[in-house]
């Protein structure tokens, strides 16, 4: 048997397991085992600012057949639509959501997306719970077009 040193299948120019062939080299050439001194990162450490979706589409939770927090205002009004301010009226059911959301540690934005801290423990029914109180003709009301011309 050789006393040359073997190189470790898949090592960097290595068919797996050849001799050093190097004249002299007896494995000088071959990666060393000596400790790595690179620290690997740690990924269950996070930013604790880092934020990750808690819902794609929040506006489905309050209703699954909803496509936009702008339709289930729509829906509310329902054949009074012309007579509300729908743009104004879904910003503010959107801040209503947050009220309830944010000490839950949860962020709605108007487009439907949620957003949570990494590894939260949010009560999933206390969320479902407040925004399905939320009164959505009063947020209307505040938005009436006829209130607002007669004022």
């Amino acid at each position: 048997m050789s006393n040359d040193a073997r190189k470790p299948k898949n090592s960097p120019g290595s068919t797996g397991g050849q001799y050093d062939t190097k004249p002299g080299g007896k494995g000088q050439d071959l990666p060393s085992l000596a400790e790595a001194t690179q620290t690997p990162t740690n990924t269950n450490q996070r930013d604790a600012n880092a934020k990750t979706k808690y819902a794609p589409d929040f506006e489905t939770i309050i209703n699954p057949s909803a496509t936009s927090f702008e339709d289930i205002v729509r829906t509310a009004a329902g054949d009074f639509q012309d007579d509300f301010d729908i743009e104004s009226a879904t910003k503010d059911y959107v801040d209503e959501i947050n009220k309830i959301t944010n000490p839950l540690g949860v962020s709605v934005t108007e487009s439907g997306k949620a957003y949570c801290s990494y590894n939260a423990d949010i009560d999933d029914d206390a969320i479902t719970e407040g925004v399905n109180n939320i009164d959505i003709y009063k947020i209307l009301q505040r938005h009436d077009k006829q209130e607002d011309e007669n004022m």
